[in-house]
């Protein structure tokens, strides 16, 4: 089970994991639909199925039912391993309990990955909680602590599977096999890395900082923290200029960075006792911010990028409307058969 932690590599291990699905079952890996089971949407993580086990009150005896009819066609197509993946297992929802019952019919092995908390914070806020709270500064001053606070969320998952069937990676790049998230999950797995078609660039690549700040501006127009439709949106219009391109957040200073690490210094203490003991004394669980972790931008400067945004998004849809009209244009003049009644363009000078 890769339970996560989300912002830790997470998309990358899934879109692997849909896009070599069949040539990791030829293999003896089964990796199930999307709802549990082995039917063919496979998506590479079953993320909604367990979220909305939440609002089940027998969550457990479905999970259990699940897993035991893949128990059973795994056994009748000679398959050894089920791997399921799914970053919100290891959020405080008692998931941990919901799959305690996989002990009686698996050899259960558990692998996170986890974080250094400043820059999980900078992206967590990005994707999800700018998008509730009424600044960063609220956010950091309510969550603190809480998010990513890797020991807290692993411990339940040691309590009820053993702290020998517990695997804990760092996702940061030198501490990697080839610095690369899917050589490491693989390494894992103990599975040849190519042996499976890879993707060209990375996964869930970040938005522009500056797109986030204008989502904030507007974050009424959002339905829940999980609502992504102005960041798609946004994309549509501005292609990839919408994507962050540079190394580093805006969002903290250097000092910050470090304060907010002290905040975390009792959870990594426990985190490097229990899973990363072969450090030696003087290496680091995570390494130390530095200021390439930094961007540095004015507000004057900030405002300026958004203003960038917002031309390239009207431009984006102008250029994108005017090349819809000269293909109704164009169908429209290559005779009345081109369309129906009902789907002939407006008249020019009717065009809204």
């Amino acid at each position: 089970m890769h339970i996560g932690g989300a912002k830790c590599g997470s998309s990358a291990i899934q879109d692997f994991l849909r896009d070599n699905a069949a040539s990791l079952k030829q293999r003896g890996v089964l990796i199930p639909s999307a709802e549990l089971d082995s039917g063919s949407n496979v998506v590479g993580h079953q993320v909604w199925f367990f979220e909305h086990l939440l609002n089940e009150s027998n969550a457990s005896e479905i999970v259990y039912e699940r897993l035991k009819s893949l128990l059973l066609y795994m056994q009748e197509s000679q398959l050894h391993t089920l791997l399921i993946s799914a970053e919100n297992l290891i959020n405080d929802n008692g998931f941990h309990e919901m799959l305690a019952c996989s002990r009686g019919l698996f050899d259960v092995q558990v692998i996170a990955y986890v974080r250094r908390q400043d820059d999980y914070l900078a992206s967590a806020w990005q994707q999800w909680f700018s998008k509730v709270y009424p600044s960063l500064q609220a956010y950091i001053g309510d969550r603190l602590g809480k998010e990513a606070n890797w020991a807290h969320l692993l411990a339940g998952w040691e309590e009820r599977f053993g702290r020998e069937r517990m695997t804990v990676r760092r996702f940061q790049r030198s501490t990697l096999v080839n610095g690369d998230i899917i050589d490491d999950f693989l390494a894992l797995l103990v599975l040849p890395p190519n042996a499976f078609s890879r993707q060209a660039g990375p996964s869930n690549l970040g938005f522009d900082e500056s797109l986030g700040s204008l989502a904030h501006r507007v974050r009424d127009l959002f339905s829940s923290e999980h609502d992504d439709s102005f960041y798609v949106d946004m994309q549509y219009a501005i292609g990839p200029r919408a994507l962050k391109s540079y190394r580093g957040s805006t969002l903290f200073s250097l000092e910050e960075r470090r304060r907010i690490l002290a905040a975390y210094e009792e959870c990594n203490r426990i985190l490097r006792e229990k899973y990363f003991g072969a450090l030696s004394p003087s290496e680091p669980l995570f390494e130390e911010p530095c200021p390439a972790d930094v961007v540095s931008v004015t507000e004057l400067e900030q405002v300026r990028r958004q203003q960038d945004l917002l031309v390239r998004a009207i431009l984006g849809l102008s250029r994108r409307l005017r090349g819809l009209e000269m293909l109704l244009e164009s169908q429209f003049k290559s005779g009345p058969g081109a369309f129906s009644d009902s789907q002939k363009p407006p008249a020019p000078n009717d065009r809204t």
